[in-house]
Protein backbone atom coordinates (compact mmCIF):
# COMPACT_ATOMS: atom_id res chain seq x y z
CA UNK A 1 0.00 0.00 0.00
CA UNK A 2 1.69 3.66 -0.61
CA UNK A 3 1.93 5.91 1.35
CA UNK A 4 -0.95 8.44 -0.07
CA UNK A 5 -3.32 5.23 -0.08
CA UNK A 6 -2.11 4.42 3.50
CA UNK A 7 -2.55 8.02 4.88
CA UNK A 8 -6.20 8.79 2.95
CA UNK A 9 -7.61 5.37 4.39
CA UNK A 10 -6.41 7.00 7.89
CA UNK A 11 -7.77 10.55 7.77
CA UNK A 12 -10.68 8.77 6.44
CA UNK A 13 -11.30 6.17 9.07
CA UNK A 14 -10.22 9.08 12.08
CA UNK A 15 -13.51 11.49 10.95
CA UNK A 16 -15.87 8.41 11.12
CA UNK A 17 -14.48 7.39 14.22
CA UNK A 18 -13.91 10.77 15.78
CA UNK A 19 -17.71 11.41 14.89
CA UNK A 20 -19.28 8.07 16.32
CA UNK A 21 -18.62 8.00 19.98
CA UNK A 22 -19.85 11.37 20.57
CA UNK A 23 -23.02 10.55 18.72
CA UNK A 24 -23.27 7.10 20.30
CA UNK A 25 -22.68 8.85 24.11
CA UNK A 26 -25.25 11.41 23.26
CA UNK A 27 -27.60 8.25 21.98
CA UNK A 28 -26.79 6.82 25.31
CA UNK A 29 -27.55 9.81 27.60
CA UNK A 30 -31.05 9.35 26.04
CA UNK A 31 -31.62 5.95 27.26
CA UNK A 32 -34.40 6.16 30.09
CA UNK A 33 -33.24 2.99 31.26
CA UNK A 34 -30.63 3.61 34.13
CA UNK A 35 -28.58 0.05 34.04
CA UNK A 36 -28.35 -0.06 30.00
CA UNK A 37 -27.25 3.35 29.89
CA UNK A 38 -24.45 2.94 32.09
CA UNK A 39 -23.58 0.00 30.71
CA UNK A 40 -23.18 1.81 27.34
CA UNK A 41 -21.83 5.02 28.85
CA UNK A 42 -18.81 2.23 30.28
CA UNK A 43 -18.90 0.59 26.25
CA UNK A 44 -18.47 4.16 24.78
CA UNK A 45 -15.17 4.42 27.19
CA UNK A 46 -13.71 1.32 25.94
CA UNK A 47 -14.04 2.08 22.11
CA UNK A 48 -12.32 4.92 22.50
CA UNK A 49 -9.79 3.22 23.71
CA UNK A 50 -9.45 0.97 20.93
CA UNK A 51 -10.67 3.10 18.07
CA UNK A 52 -8.59 6.09 18.96
CA UNK A 53 -5.62 4.96 20.86
CA UNK A 54 -4.88 1.34 19.87
CA UNK A 55 -5.50 1.00 16.64
CA UNK A 56 -4.26 4.81 15.68
CA UNK A 57 -1.23 4.25 17.38
CA UNK A 58 -0.79 0.49 15.76
CA UNK A 59 -1.62 1.50 12.33
CA UNK A 60 1.03 4.76 12.33
CA UNK A 61 3.86 2.43 13.79
CA UNK A 62 2.86 -0.02 10.34
CA UNK A 63 3.04 3.20 8.43
CA UNK A 64 5.42 5.41 7.06
CA UNK A 65 3.99 8.14 9.85
CA UNK A 66 6.04 6.33 12.85
CA UNK A 67 8.22 9.24 13.17
CA UNK A 68 4.85 11.11 14.94
CA UNK A 69 5.30 8.61 17.94
CA UNK A 70 8.62 9.75 18.44
CA UNK A 71 9.30 12.01 21.46
CA UNK A 72 13.09 11.84 20.67
CA UNK A 73 12.89 15.74 19.43
CA UNK A 74 14.41 18.29 22.17
CA UNK A 75 11.43 20.87 21.32
CA UNK A 76 8.38 18.10 22.77
CA UNK A 77 8.85 19.29 26.30
CA UNK A 78 9.10 23.22 25.65
CA UNK A 79 6.57 23.31 23.37
CA UNK A 80 4.44 20.78 25.77
CA UNK A 81 5.01 23.86 28.40
CA UNK A 82 3.59 26.24 26.08
CA UNK A 83 0.44 24.83 25.21
CA UNK A 84 -0.20 23.98 28.19
CA UNK A 85 0.13 27.56 29.26
CA UNK A 86 -1.97 29.06 25.59
CA UNK A 87 -4.39 26.52 26.49
CA UNK A 88 -5.19 26.80 30.11
CA UNK A 89 -5.70 30.84 29.18
CA UNK A 90 -7.85 29.75 26.70
CA UNK A 91 -9.79 27.45 29.15
CA UNK A 92 -9.97 30.34 31.61
CA UNK A 93 -11.10 32.51 29.46
CA UNK A 94 -13.78 30.64 28.46
CA UNK A 95 -14.92 29.80 32.23
CA UNK A 96 -14.58 33.87 32.83
CA UNK A 97 -17.16 34.20 30.21
CA UNK A 98 -19.63 32.09 31.17
CA UNK A 99 -19.45 33.00 34.89
CA UNK A 100 -20.42 36.43 33.99
CA UNK A 101 -18.49 37.99 37.17
CA UNK A 102 -16.71 41.31 38.22
CA UNK A 103 -14.77 39.60 39.88
CA UNK A 104 -13.30 35.66 40.41
CA UNK A 105 -11.11 33.69 42.02
CA UNK A 106 -9.33 30.40 41.88
CA UNK A 107 -10.46 27.34 44.16
CA UNK A 108 -8.79 23.95 44.89
CA UNK A 109 -10.73 21.17 44.47
CA UNK A 110 -10.62 18.60 47.27
CA UNK A 111 -9.90 15.91 44.62
CA UNK A 112 -6.65 14.38 46.83
CA UNK A 113 -4.62 12.06 45.68
CA UNK A 114 -6.47 9.51 45.26
CA UNK A 115 -8.87 11.04 42.57
CA UNK A 116 -6.03 12.85 40.73
CA UNK A 117 -4.58 9.67 39.95
CA UNK A 118 -7.63 8.52 38.84
CA UNK A 119 -8.14 11.34 36.56
CA UNK A 120 -4.32 10.37 35.32
CA UNK A 121 -5.86 7.50 34.53
CA UNK A 122 -9.16 8.13 32.68
CA UNK A 123 -6.62 10.82 31.10
CA UNK A 124 -4.48 8.23 29.46
CA UNK A 125 -7.36 5.88 29.13
CA UNK A 126 -9.88 7.49 27.39
CA UNK A 127 -9.69 11.19 27.25
CA UNK A 128 -6.30 13.21 26.45
CA UNK A 129 -4.32 10.47 25.25
CA UNK A 130 -7.01 8.87 22.79
CA UNK A 131 -7.88 12.61 21.56
CA UNK A 132 -4.53 13.36 21.06
CA UNK A 133 -3.84 9.91 19.03
CA UNK A 134 -6.94 10.52 17.26
CA UNK A 135 -7.26 14.23 16.19
CA UNK A 136 -3.43 15.27 16.12
CA UNK A 137 -1.35 12.19 15.23
CA UNK A 138 -3.56 11.55 12.31
CA UNK A 139 -5.88 14.12 11.47
CA UNK A 140 -2.56 16.70 11.76
CA UNK A 141 0.11 14.34 11.15
CA UNK A 142 -0.74 12.27 8.48
CA UNK A 143 -3.63 14.54 6.69
CA UNK A 144 -1.09 17.24 6.51
CA UNK A 145 0.93 15.14 3.70
CA UNK A 146 -2.49 15.30 1.95
CA UNK A 147 -4.35 18.52 2.23
CA UNK A 148 -1.86 20.76 3.50
CA UNK A 149 -0.87 22.27 7.13
CA UNK A 150 -3.94 24.35 6.95
CA UNK A 151 -5.98 21.85 5.54
CA UNK A 152 -5.34 19.08 8.39
CA UNK A 153 -5.46 21.82 11.21
CA UNK A 154 -8.85 23.26 9.86
CA UNK A 155 -10.15 19.35 9.65
CA UNK A 156 -8.69 18.38 13.29
CA UNK A 157 -10.15 21.75 14.93
CA UNK A 158 -13.48 21.61 13.22
CA UNK A 159 -14.01 17.69 14.59
CA UNK A 160 -12.73 18.71 17.75
CA UNK A 161 -15.49 21.39 18.27
CA UNK A 162 -17.92 19.25 16.48
CA UNK A 163 -17.41 16.22 19.28
CA UNK A 164 -18.09 18.48 22.02
CA UNK A 165 -21.01 20.45 20.33
CA UNK A 166 -22.29 17.11 19.65
CA UNK A 167 -22.32 16.04 23.38
CA UNK A 168 -22.53 19.74 25.26
CA UNK A 169 -24.55 21.14 22.79
CA UNK A 170 -23.37 24.58 23.10
CA UNK A 171 -21.57 26.61 20.17
CA UNK A 172 -18.94 28.60 23.13
CA UNK A 173 -17.70 25.03 23.89
CA UNK A 174 -17.25 24.87 19.79
CA UNK A 175 -15.34 27.58 19.80
CA UNK A 176 -12.99 27.26 22.67
CA UNK A 177 -12.35 23.50 21.29
CA UNK A 178 -11.48 24.81 18.02
CA UNK A 179 -9.02 27.13 19.60
CA UNK A 180 -7.84 24.47 21.94
CA UNK A 181 -7.30 21.78 19.60
CA UNK A 182 -5.55 24.42 16.77
CA UNK A 183 -3.12 25.22 19.76
CA UNK A 184 -2.62 21.76 20.11
CA UNK A 185 -2.16 21.06 16.39
CA UNK A 186 0.41 23.79 16.23
CA UNK A 187 2.28 22.40 19.42
CA UNK A 188 2.61 19.14 16.77
CA UNK A 189 3.77 20.49 13.98
CA UNK A 190 6.67 22.67 15.47
CA UNK A 191 7.35 19.51 17.64
CA UNK A 192 7.31 16.84 15.23
CA UNK A 193 5.91 14.71 18.02
CA UNK A 194 2.12 13.61 19.05
CA UNK A 195 3.86 13.54 22.80
CA UNK A 196 3.57 17.67 22.63
CA UNK A 197 0.28 18.13 22.64
CA UNK A 198 -0.43 14.86 24.62
CA UNK A 199 1.52 15.99 27.50
CA UNK A 200 0.06 19.41 27.38
CA UNK A 201 -3.58 17.96 26.59
CA UNK A 202 -3.21 15.70 29.81
CA UNK A 203 -1.79 18.52 32.19
CA UNK A 204 -4.49 20.88 31.18
CA UNK A 205 -7.23 18.70 32.05
CA UNK A 206 -5.42 17.43 35.76
CA UNK A 207 -5.18 21.32 36.23
CA UNK A 208 -8.90 22.12 35.26
CA UNK A 209 -9.62 18.59 37.58
CA UNK A 210 -7.44 20.35 40.70
CA UNK A 211 -9.01 23.63 40.41
CA UNK A 212 -12.21 25.64 39.39
CA UNK A 213 -12.56 29.79 38.86
CA UNK A 214 -15.89 31.17 40.63
CA UNK A 215 -17.28 34.54 41.03
CA UNK A 216 -15.03 36.00 43.57
CA UNK A 217 -18.42 37.38 45.78
CA UNK A 218 -19.45 33.38 46.35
Amino acid sequence: MSKWVAGFVLMLYSVVVSLAIPLFVRASLKVEDRELRRRRLILAKHLVFLLWLIIPSAALMATSYSHILLIGSPLVLPWAGLVWLLNVCIHAVFEVMQLRSRGVRVRKKSIGMRGLLLELRDQLYYIGLPEEMLFRGIMVGVAMSLIGIHGAIMLSSTLFGLGHLIHERRIARFIETFLTSTIYSIGLIFAGSVWAPAIAHILVNLFFASVSLEPAHS
